[in-house]
């Protein structure tokens, strides 16, 4: 996740894996971090209409990546 943020010129600051999901602190460009403010700030709304788990499953096809469901959420 690290190469990522680095990717579009950002740090990661901090991590913190959790069963089903990671927490990440990271210091974004001036050019990405209004949207990733947005984006943090609609999750509730986001998630009534796709949880957590219909948006990993759509992006990881949607990137070609492959997964077996049984060790996703177990």
């Amino acid at each position: 996740m690290g190469g990522i943020v680095r990717e579009i010129g950002g740090a990661l600051r901090a991590a913190n894996a959790r069963p089903d999901h990671v927490h990440l602190l990271c210091s974004l460009p001036p050019t990405v971090a209004p949207s990733v403010t947005r984006y943090i700030g609609d999750q509730e709304k986001h998630h009534r209409r796709m949880t957590l788990q219909e948006e990993l499953i759509a992006f990881l096809k949607k990137n070609g990546i492959p997964y077996d469901e049984r060790y996703i959420w177990s």
